[in-house]
């Protein structure tokens, strides 16, 4: 590898992380859209990018085969399903977290994936690691375990990054298919996931809002209280249940039927 191609790989690589980075606060500027319609607005304009690339790399004899593959083999069909599930998972909650406030929780995630992916080649593939390379290990322990005292912030969403990834490559070895086919066959099967999304999204609002109204109506006028007799004596709970958010939706749904 000379010069030319391993500086070119450094920035290539370098600005990829920051398009990364820039990425999980970018989507607080798309509001109103939440989490799940961003992560659909993704997958319907990767589909385009990714076939493009399939074109230019000259892999559409590659993805054709594989369609045909897959038409004929279940297994593989199944094989492909779970890695796309596994795929949109990542990319729904890395949209998700910055607009819930777990964008700290998800780079955790991120930060002990390498170690998580490390005791994946060590223990599952049985590669070996030099004194060295165990000392780097040693040292990201230490930094990782230093984070989580400071941050406090292990949670689900640094879980489900951490422990989601590893299997999904590991999957994706034994489908053993090249890497941007595969890519471009996972993007293809989350598109009708992103086409319902949509639908879904754009339901005529007059009959979204009469089912709302009759919730919040439902859910604003009703009060549970229960007894629960003792042997010491009588304990009465009442528990009066009333949402901000569904008694604001209330209010402008009256006001709108009384126009």
């Amino acid at each position: 590898m000379n010069q030319h191609v391993l500086g070119r790989g450094i920035a290539l690589s370098v600005a990829a992380s920051t398009l990364f980075a820039l990425m999980s606060a970018y989507t607080k500027w798309l509001a109103p859209l939440d989490g799940l319609h961003i992560f659909a607005w993704r997958v319907v304009w990767t589909l385009p990018g990714t076939l493009a690339l399939v074109i230019l790399r000259k892999r559409w004899p590659h993805l054709s085969a594989l369609c045909s593959r897959l038409a004929q083999s279940p297994l593989l069909l199944a094989g492909f399903a779970i890695t796309s599930a596994l795929l949109g998972l990542q990319l729904w909650i890395f949209l998700w977290a910055p607009l819930h406030g777990r964008a700290l929780e998800v780079s955790l995630g991120y930060f002990l994936l390498p170690l998580a992916m490390v005791l994946l080649g060590r223990f599952y593939y049985r590669e070996p690691l030099d004194a060295f390379q165990w000392a780097g290990v040693a040292a990201a322990c230490v930094g990782v375990a230093h984070e989580l005292f400071v941050t406090r912030a292990f949670a689900w969403p640094t879980l489900v990054v951490m422990l989601g990834y590893p299997p999904y490559f590991v999957l994706r070895r034994k489908l053993n298919v090249d890497p941007l086919v595969s890519f471009a066959m996972e993007i293809l099967l989350m598109t009708p996931l992103a086409i319902v999304i949509f639908s879904r999204a754009t339901r005529s609002p007059s009959s979204l809002e009469d089912r709302i109204c009759g919730c919040c109506c439902c859910l604003d006028s009703a009060r549970y209280r229960r007894s629960r007799w003792r042997r010491t004596g009588v304990q009465v709970v009442i528990c009066r249940s009333r949402s901000s958010a569904f008694s604001a939706t209330w209010n402008r749904c009256c006001s709108s039927a009384w126009r």
